[in-house]
């Protein structure tokens, strides 16, 4: 029996499928996307205090709450792990994307990409997914006006 890939391979793998389905029409080009958004979420969960880089306004918050954690999902300050590189949502933008990233070498550098994270209040990530509508990446969170530690 062939040795197991490491989690980043066996991801890739799987979203090379996944693509390749959306491109030829087997499986919806939107829940393709979803199955890999959700993938790219649990693998911060529970890992907000640990992010780094870190706004100001998650740190306030954390300060704030300390020695106990800042409040669940529901408060503004609440702790997220923000995406620094979007994965494209629904219409042409997607369907280019799953069209461009076809192997599983790009998808192993386009999901190192996509996993990048930082961590915001719920309060900042509200005004980042308003910028994020016309651009992705760190440019996101100067438009935004976020400022980070260190």
């Amino acid at each position: 029996m062939p040795a197991r890939d490491n989690r980043d391979v066996r991801w890739a793998k799987l979203a090379t499928v996944l693509a390749e389905a959306a491109r030829d029409g087997r499986v919806d080009p939107q829940d393709a996307r979803s199955t890999l958004v959700h993938a790219l979420r649990v693998r911060q969960n529970g890992a907000k205090l640990k992010i780094r880089p870190r706004s100001q306004g998650a740190q306030g918050s954390i300060d704030k709450y300390a020695p106990e954690t800042p409040p669940p999902n529901g408060s503004n300050e609440s702790l997220h792990a923000d995406h620094v590189y979007a994965f494209p949502h629904t219409g042409p933008r997607l369907a280019e994307f799953f069209n461009s990233v076809t192997s599983v070498d790009a998808w192993l550098h386009e999901l190192r990409q996509l996993d990048q994270v930082v961590c915001l209040t719920a309060a900042e990530n509200e005004i980042v997914r308003l910028v994020e509508l016309e651009m992705t990446g760190p440019e996101k969170y100067v438009r935004a006006g976020i400022v980070f530690l260190g």
